[in-house]
């Protein structure tokens, strides 16, 4: 039982990395000692200075991405991964990570500590853009594997980086993280699977369609910000909330992973955005319950939320930058500047408002902003073109296309289906899933699952795979 067991396992897993195009192997996840990098350095920083560390981090990466965007587009070129500039910027990240994390006379001076908080924004944008260069290269079934890797890695180190504290040890650790994460990327880029989907969709005519997205992705990065500068801290919160909100973070993480994988075509990965304001939205709740446990609990929420709005907005610049001509460095540049500056806006009014803010005001606010983002992002353009993660579901084309509508054609004659469900089934058998259908076709969800369920009995057979099987048959 056990070997039959290990081997159903196995095949498992194989089945899984075949899916996603990908091999077993720890160095495409690199992206995530990144993040750890920007977890640990705002985490063990031994003078905060009364939370403005991160609003000048924040910054510091903002200004880093925009540089890199002006630089590029005039270049036309990526600037980030010149040699040069991965042989030397790792170790200057882990050299200020140093200084920061050891108690010296440097780290008491809130002078240096700000500038050298800024410094570390600037690698950690810097890093960002240069693991964008590897993500361009990816289609989209591999990056979503490797962004959700990164992600699952950087929670499950995050839980060790969490008993860690600011001396020699932890400066250490802070500062392996930007060297490992540059051998990573190297290797990554050896391993990776060559390139099979590539279509120019998104051009200077086409990106306006992503505005909605972009602004509902800035919206929530401001209100995170808000929120987790009212109170506690995330980095002061008590460990067993802090383990709490990196083992959630894994357990979503996996789980995506797995529904997508046994989902496949049906699985419209844009629908992660909901689960992120869902969490925001419950970890809103709870903060209304007062402070203190729930207080912890609400943050540790947030938290969890905030990393899964980074992966969300990294894919979708990587399949922007993967159907476009432009460099990643312009894409992430770009992008990852809106992200970063509002994530330190967020973060600064705490600072700046001399008045007592009242914290049911605030609470309104913070949830006014999470309405007006789903609204934004409600309203990103599903054309078949234009749509992220389009991909996932590829339309066919020419002979193959024509090959399908023949075989759907006899098999309509032999069964008596309609019209309409010739048309749901064409759509269907290419993959595609009962949202998209009802946009392309003008009719209801409801109604499309009714035309496939009346197609199932006239057939008589009970899932796609059926169908499939029944279409390639003939």
């Amino acid at each position: 039982m056990g070997v039959r067991e290990s081997r159903a396992s196995s095949e498992g897993i194989s089945g899984i990395l075949e899916y996603f195009g990908m091999r077993l192997s720890l160095f495409p996840f690199g992206l995530g000692l990144s993040f750890c990098y920007t977890y640990s350095t705002q985490r063990l920083v031994f003078n905060d200075v009364e939370g403005i560390f991160q609003v000048v981090q924040y910054l510091g990466t903002a200004l880093s991405c925009i540089v890199m965007f002006f630089l590029s587009r005039r270049a036309g070129e990526n600037l980030s991964t010149k040699r040069g500039a991965l042989l030397v910027l790792p170790v200057l990240a882990g050299a200020v990570a140093m200084m920061l994390v050891v108690p010296s006379p440097l780290s008491n001076s809130n002078v240096v500590v700000l500038a050298l908080g800024a410094m570390s924004g600037m690698f950690i944008g810097w890093l960002y853009l240069v693991w964008g260069s590897f993500y361009k290269q990816l289609d989209v079934k591999p990056a979503i594997w490797c962004v959700l890797g990164s992600l699952v890695l950087s929670a499950v180190l995050k839980l060790f980086i969490a008993f860690l504290h600011s001396d020699v040890i932890g400066a250490f650790a802070c500062a392996a993280f930007p060297l490992l994460s540059m051998g990573c990327w190297w290797i990554a880029n050896k391993e990776r699977p060559p390139s099979k989907l590539k279509v120019e969709r998104f051009s200077a005519k086409t990106l306006y369609t992503l505005k909605n997205m972009g602004f509902g992705v800035m919206l929530f990065a401001f209100a995170i910000g808000l929120f987790m500068s009212m109170g506690l801290q995330v980095f002061s919160l008590p460990i067993e909330f802090r383990i709490v909100a990196h083992v959630v973070t894994v357990a979503v993480g996996v789980s995506a992973l797995f529904v997508a994988y046994r989902w496949k075509e049906d699985f419209e990965f844009s629908n992660l955005w909901f689960i992120v304001l869902l969490m925001a939205a419950t970890g809103l709740v709870v903060a209304g319950f007062g402070e203190g446990t729930m207080g912890s609990l609400s943050i540790a929420i947030f938290t969890a939320a905030q990393m899964f709005v980074i992966v969300f907005y990294y894919l979708a610049l990587a399949d922007v930058a993967h159907n476009s001509s432009y460099t990643s460095d312009m894409v992430y540049g770009f992008g990852w500047s809106l992200y970063a500056l509002c994530m330190g806006l967020g973060f600064l009014p705490i600072h700046v408002v001399t008045v007592e803010l009242n914290q049911l005001a605030l609470s309104l606010a913070i949830l006014y902003l999470l309405l007006i983002a789903l609204f934004f992002f409600m309203r990103v353009h599903q054309s078949r073109e234009l749509r992220l993660f389009a991909d996932l579901n590829p339309t066919l084309t020419g002979d193959r296309l024509t090959l399908l509508t023949e075989q759907i054609d006899r098999l309509a004659v032999k069964h008596g289906l309609s019209d309409r469900e010739i048309e749901v089934i064409l759509l269907y058998a290419q993959g595609r899933n009962r949202a998209f259908i009802s946009q392309e076709l003008f009719i209801s969800e409801n109604t499309v699952r009714d035309h496939i369920k009346n197609v199932y009995q006239k057939m008589r057979i009970h899932n796609k795979q059926e169908l499939i099987d029944i279409i390639q048959g003939i």
